[in-house]
């Protein structure tokens, strides 16, 4: 008796083995008399194959999330830069105004000297100063 189920085991074996090296028939139509047998030879994927292409397609995504993540920080520091830059301006346009004001109001302008005194400015040198006033308030404030 377990002579006879070994060799079951065998036969069974065999079978499972030389069915999976076997080729496969496929049928296709050419005629509406009937079906023409074709021969299809299948080729057994390779695990090892298959895991080598998961991981290249894992590595690929894991590059494109992290240069998504790269250029969503590169764009939060642009856009903080941006706001400093226009935080900035508004400052110095603020202190180019009032600057302005300051020129147009005064009778007299003057330079101070390293010594603490007042060397004051001619008609030309004023409406020099005067106008470079003008041209730091175009500068850096926004008139459009």
């Amino acid at each position: 008796m377990r002579v006879i189920t070994i060799l079951t085991g065998i036969f069974a074996i065999g079978l499972i083995s030389s069915n999976a090296l076997a080729e496969d028939w496929v049928y296709k139509w050419v005629d509406a008399d009937g079906a023409e047998m074709t021969n299809v030879k299948v080729k057994r994927t390779e695990a090892q194959t298959v895991q080598k292409r998961q991981n290249r397609a894992e590595d690929m995504q894991a590059a494109v999330e992290t240069r998504e993540q790269q250029e969503a920080e590169g764009s939060a520091e642009q856009q903080q830069w941006n706001e400093d830059v226009a935080t900035q301006r508004a400052a110095n346009c603020k202190t180019a105004q009032e600057r302005v004001n300051a020129y147009n109001t005064a009778h007299r302008l003057y330079r101070e000297l390293g010594d603490g005194e007042r060397e004051y400015l001619d008609d030309d040198q004023t409406d020099s100063a005067r106008a470079d006033a003008h041209n730091l308030v175009n500068e850096w404030c926004d008139n459009s």
